[in-house]
């Protein structure tokens, strides 16, 4: 009996010790946040780079773009588990073995067909090749003394036939002209007959098109009048206030907390110089609210030859738990609940209007 307990003391402790490690992981995955770092520049060609960590870099994440394309990389414990790059060669060497080896085959299966042909066979293919040889000869030949007989005969019968006089040419030649003018005649009959119904089908089309731009410019009015009444409608007014106050703590936690950049940008037009300073001062609220606190961001613009390059950095972090804990007071709130179905049901009711 006391090994029976010592055993199931052993196992509780296992279990316990297991459940304490995954309990563990999932408070680190939870409450560590995850860093990323976007970089990108352009100078002579552009080329970037996303980079997320987690832990310390006990994980790591890395997606490239460059002039040989984009690459995304894993790596745990520095230790590389997927490479697209490295696998993508991977996958075309042993492309390249396999039509190798498939080659190689090939030429050994021919070697060895030709091995097992007899003497016999080889004899009677070298004879059948002398006969074909002999006949094509013999075929030149006759197609030879046959075409030199035809030229004479033409040239004899040529001069035998008498030539056409003036009035026949003038009647041959003006024979093409009659035809093509009657083709034309037919042509425009043809099309005056059509043209009624040409006219009248052209108009109904455009009256349809017309009826479709006033059907669709209807139906715009009528979404926005129905938006309108959702969002005035009863309680609608605490829904928005309540989930916008939420998806903004969310925005939070995934927010970015350094911006650095600079900026070169020169034209040869000092107005356009100008411009690019004037557009700065209408984006400095913008910038502000990106750069974050020790974020920097430069922006030169000089009188010269046409060019423009720029190197920027953006860092920030993403927090798992206020992002679970507010998406989830927005989706288990029960006002919210009843608001979806309510949209739910004056949509389904719209629908059936529009069916019936």
């Amino acid at each position: 009996m006391e090994i029976f307990l010592s055993i199931l003391k052993i196992i509780g402790i296992v279990l316990l010790c297991i459940l304490a490690f995954l309990l563990l992981v999932l408070l680190l995955i939870v409450l560590v946040p995850y860093r990323y770092k976007v970089y990108g520049e352009k100078k002579e060609g552009i080329s970037a780079y996303a980079k997320v960590t987690w832990l310390l870099h006990f994980v790591v994440v890395l997606l490239t773009y460059d002039s040989g394309g984009i690459n995304l990389k894993l790596k745990i414990l520095g230790i590389c588990f997927f490479d697209k790059k490295k696998r993508a060669e991977k996958a075309k060497l042993k492309e390249e073995k396999r039509r190798l080896k498939e080659k190689k085959r090939a030429e050994a299966e021919a070697k060895r067909k030709k091995k097992k042909k007899p003497a016999a066979e080889e004899e009677a293919e070298t004879v059948f090749d002398k006969t074909r040889e002999e006949d094509t000869d013999t075929v030149s030949e006759e197609k030879d003394t046959v075409t030199d007989t035809d030229k004479d005969e033409e040239a004899g019968g040529g001069s035998a036939e008498k030539e056409p006089s003036g009035k026949e040419k003038r009647k041959k030649k003006k024979k093409p002209f009659l035809e093509w003018a009657e083709e034309i005649f037919d042509k425009t009959e043809d099309l005056l007959d059509k043209l009624p119904d040409m006219i009248e089908e052209g108009g109904e089309a455009l009256f349809e098109k017309l009826e479709a731009i006033k059907q669709k410019i209807t139906d715009i009015f009528e979404k926005i009048e129905y938006y309108h009444r959702l969002l005035t409608s009863e309680g609608a007014e605490w829904v928005y206030e309540y989930v916008k106050k939420h998806v903004i703590a969310i925005l939070k936690a995934v927010r970015p907390t350094r911006f650095d950049a600079m900026v070169n940008i020169a034209d040869d037009d000092p107005a356009a110089v100008a411009k690019v300073y004037e557009y700065e001062v209408y984006a400095l609220p913008l910038i502000e609210l990106i750069r974050g606190k020790r974020g920097k961001v430069i922006i030169n613009a000089y009188q010269d030859d046409k060019y423009f390059d720029f190197d920027a950095t953006l860092k920030g972090r993403v927090l798992l738990l206020p992002i679970g804990i507010h998406g989830l007071a927005i989706i288990l709130n029960k006002k919210v609940k009843a608001f979806i179905k309510r949209l739910k049901r004056e949509e389904e009711g719209e629908e059936k209007k529009k069916n019936g």
